[in-house]
């Protein structure tokens, strides 16, 4: 799938997120932090969370499968945004752990509305409640707001949610061709090449953000090959943009 601009396509774009994972997970690899401490521990989670559902969502985009890729740019985008509260703040491991607890009590009260006793599954504690006792969980929205993110969250976020969630807008997006006064259903119509474009851009500078903050926080400076490799993908960046004004 190219694009008409001679200077941007999903081939550049894929190839080189490509060249990015290979190459940050590399230098994670010789990086240097305390297991032991729950920051540092948490952080390397989900980092390899980011990465994961980056690498899975760059995996469909090779074989041209648009379908699910802003399904998992969501959650990869949820990842990111808890990394990245983890970062600023230390003390965000427990406000994690308070959202688990909470959807889980959430889970089990309503188990009890529709299940008989028998069939409600074992209630366990594995440590989780007591270590978070007293922490209020925060929305997805608040997460956001923490570092910064409220434009994110009102923009790229809400598109990805608009695929996850199956609303109307996307369901007609996806499914209904529309000619003169008919309008016919359709399945696995291929995506618009802008939104390729667009989902491309997301997982790459969700990859670069991602790696940036970890080896800053890290003290670690990027290698020769990293930097290059994130200056490259920045310049692809404004292209696309300029693609995208080109569209309006």
């Amino acid at each position: 799938m190219e694009s008409s601009h001679s200077e941007i396509s999903m081939d550049i774009i894929i190839n080189l997120v490509n060249k990015m994972v290979k190459s940050f997970l590399s230098e994670t690899s010789t990086t240097t932090f305390n297991k032991h401490n729950a920051q540092n521990l948490y952080l390397m989670c989900l980092y390899g969370r980011v990465f994961e559902l980056g690498v899975s969502a760059l995996n469909l985009m090779k074989i041209n499968d648009y379908t699910g890729v802003p399904v998992v740019l969501r959650s990869q985008l949820e990842a990111f945004v808890d990394f990245a509260n983890l970062i600023a703040d230390k003390e965000f491991a427990k406000i994690i752990g308070a959202n688990f607890v909470a959807q889980k009590k959430r889970l089990y009260k309503n188990f009890g509305k529709d299940l008989e006793r028998s069939e409600l599954p074992p209630y366990s504690d594995d440590g989780t409640e007591r270590a978070v006792k007293g922490i209020k969980p925060q929305s997805i929205s608040e997460r956001f707001e923490n570092v910064s993110l409220k434009k994110a969250h009102i923009s790229a976020y809400f598109i990805l949610c608009g695929y996850s969630h199956n609303d109307l807008a996307m369901l007609e997006n996806r499914h209904i061709e529309r000619s003169d006064n008919d309008y016919k259903i359709v399945f696995f119509k291929e995506e618009p090449l802008l939104n390729c474009l667009r989902f491309g851009v997301t997982l790459g500078l969700t990859l670069v953000d991602t790696h940036k903050m970890l080896m800053e926080f890290f003290g670690k400076t990027l290698d020769d090959d990293t930097s290059e490799i994130c200056q490259m993908f920045i310049q692809l960046i404004e292209k696309a943009m300029a693609l995208f004004k080109s569209n309006e």
